[in-house]
């Protein structure tokens, strides 16, 4: 992944933009957002004061009522006692007296006319008494048993507790409430009393606190199911199957029935809408801002990115890439400034590969010039020395040879030439030594006739055999000594390899080292006393002014063993097209 740093101009001010426009308004946003929650939270902990503390107060009070009522009924131990022995009959009328007393005693406490109905059953679910209240109702045939709610639960659950229900459609023909008070004596269950309530009384109690959008309230039996919904017709259903998601959730535990107090409301829609409305704003609003910061980077930074472009053309040596200035403000002057730049650049570099040429043709010049006298003083020495033991036809021999080599050198303006030339420049050298050593050294060339036509830099072999001979060979109380000159390419890196082999006195690892280094860093101002500075350094100085400086040669010698002088030369063919076994 990009950092900051790898991005172009144009990414950097586009995000500059962006930052200095989209965190205010993501702050903003933030804010807004959390002030739309704390309006929520706020509204959730007043939900739970209503719910949890008023609402539950009273519908506590509702259930007090008639447990009050209900608990008249241990007043009578004969009764209970008949109730738990099956003595139906004969307890009918304390059991008509007795739930005549809770109809009279839960309407004067509360002085209310809502109690329609109680029955008692016993254990068996038998109906053994019941009282109406005297005003007008509609009942359809005989008194209903609905007790089906509370037996269900009581099965499910293994327990017979307290439980309120609210019913549609009943045979009361209205919307009612009914409360299941279980009986006990001696600690077995023997039946249950059963209120019927005016569904109205109750309800308004529960859905006065229902303040919220569009809320619902639910009193859940322990089994889970329905007991009262706001909307009736769940009654009867489990809580799982109907509860809705995404919605606030209050829960209360009423402990006198058992059951949970559900509320579920949703947030008002004006608090909904604030929140949308910040996140369509703040998209929105980010892409506008995206679009026109782009436009704004494109039009300011353009003219730069084509200055960056331009000037990065300078590395592939382009200087003809000019900047074309649209502006008149500092991007204007810097094209410029840049424009006159690259025609300075340009100049200077025309004036220097020009100097460094003439400059190399001299130093070229001047290096080939250098070796002609040196080798002169010897020749001519070897002359003198013949011509006085008066051998005449070797005398014509070494001028004949000694022209060929001055007729070779004097063409300074030829940089390379044919490595048979330079190697017939070598033959007519080692002629010349061999008639002055009385044939002293063995001198052998293996060349494959495909190497002929290779072009190479002019002048290079002769120097370092005349070394190998003065220096190698001569000095040396070997007998036997030998000269071999070998030739090898690598056609597939382009290289060529010529190896000058003596079996001469060698030098010392350390000297070696030494000649190398000089070698591989162009130090050639050194002169190193065991190879002349003319011959070895001269010839490296050369090759890596025509060739480069990975070209050159390089020491491997072993005292009183020999050497080796290894030259690693570019393959240049002096036709292109011509075809070698290389």
């Amino acid at each position: 992944m990009k950092s900051i740093k790898d991005f172009n101009i144009q990414q950097k001010f586009l995000l500059a933009m962006l930052c200095c426009v989209t965190i205010p308004l993501v702050l903003l946003s933030v804010y807004i957002i959390y002030q739309t929650d704390e309006v929520k939270q706020s509204n959730y902990n007043y939900a739970q004061v209503q719910i949890q503390e008023n609402m539950y107060r009273s519908l506590e009070y509702e259930i007090a009522n008639l447990d009050n009522a209900a608990y008249n009924i241990y007043s009578n131990f004969n009764l209970l006692r008949g109730i738990a022995d099956k003595k139906t009959n004969a307890n009918y009328y304390l059991v008509h007296n007795a739930i005549t007393d809770i109809f009279n005693l839960y309407t004067g406490s509360t002085r209310k006319n809502n109690l329609l109905n109680v029955n008692f059953y016993n254990s068996d679910n038998e109906l053994l008494s019941y009282y109406l209240y005297y005003r007008p109702v509609t009942l359809k045939g005989k008194i209903p048993n609905n007790y089906q709610y509370y037996t269900r639960v009581s099965e499910e659950t293994g327990d017979h507790t307290r439980m309120l229900v609210f019913m549609a459609d009943s045979d009361f023909q209205m919307e009612v409430v009914r409360y299941y008070y279980p009986i006990n004596f001696k600690g077995s269950y023997i039946g249950f009393l059963e209120f019927t309530l005016d569904a109205k009384s109750i309800e308004e109690v529960i859905e006065s606190f229902n303040q919220f959008h569009k809320g619902t309230f639910y009193i859940v039996a322990g089994n889970g199911q329905i007991m009262y919904n706001s909307h009736i017709s769940r009654t009867g259903l489990y809580y799982k199957q109907v509860a809705p998601n995404g919605k606030n959730v209050v829960v209360k535990h009423i402990d006198n029935i058992n059951s949970d107090l559900i509320y579920l409301y949703e947030d008002s829609l004006s608090t909904r809408l604030s929140v949308y409305i910040t996140i369509a704003v703040l998209f929105l609003t980010i892409l506008a801002v995206i679009y026109i910061s782009y436009v704004l980077s494109r039009k300011i930074t353009r003219p730069i990115v084509m200055l960056s472009r331009s000037m990065n053309s300078i590395k592939q040596r382009n200087y003809n890439n000019k900047v074309e200035i649209v502006s008149n403000d500092e991007i204007g002057e810097l094209g410029m400034i840049y424009n006159e730049m690259t025609d300075t650049i340009k100049w200077y570099l025309e004036y220097e590969v020009k100097s460094k040429l003439d400059f190399k043709d001299a130093q070229i010049g001047a290096l080939q010039a250098q070796i002609s006298p040196h080798f002169l003083h010897n020749t001519l020495q070897a002359i003198s020395n013949m011509a006085s033991e008066n051998n005449t036809s070797d005398i014509n021999t070494i001028c004949k040879s000694l022209s060929d080599m001055y007729r070779f050198n004097m063409n300074i303006n030829e940089n390379y030439t044919g490595l048979q030339n330079e190697i017939m420049n070598v033959r007519n050298y080692m002629l010349i030594i061999s008639k002055r050593y009385n044939n002293a050294i063995n001198f052998k060339i293996k060349i494959p006739p495909a190497f002929h036509s290779l072009q190479v830099p002019k002048l290079i072999l002769q120097p370092t055999v005349e070394n190998a001979v003065m220096h190698g060979l001569l000095s040396s109380p070997k007998t036997g000594k030998r000269l071999e000159i070998t030739f090898e390419c690598d056609g597939e890196n382009k290289l060529l390899y010529i190896y000058v082999n003596d079996n001469g006195r060698g030098i010392t690892a350390e000297e070696v080292s030494h000649i190398n280094s000089n070698l591989r860093n162009a130090n050639f101002e050194e002169k190193y006393k065991s190879y002349d500075s003319i011959g070895i350094y001269n010839v490296q100085k050369r090759i890596n002014l025509l060739c480069g400086k990975q070209y050159g040669l390089q020491i491997d010698s072993q005292l009183d063993i020999g050497t080796v002088i290894t030259y690693t030369l570019p393959l240049i063919r002096r036709n292109e097209n011509e075809n070698t076994d290389c």
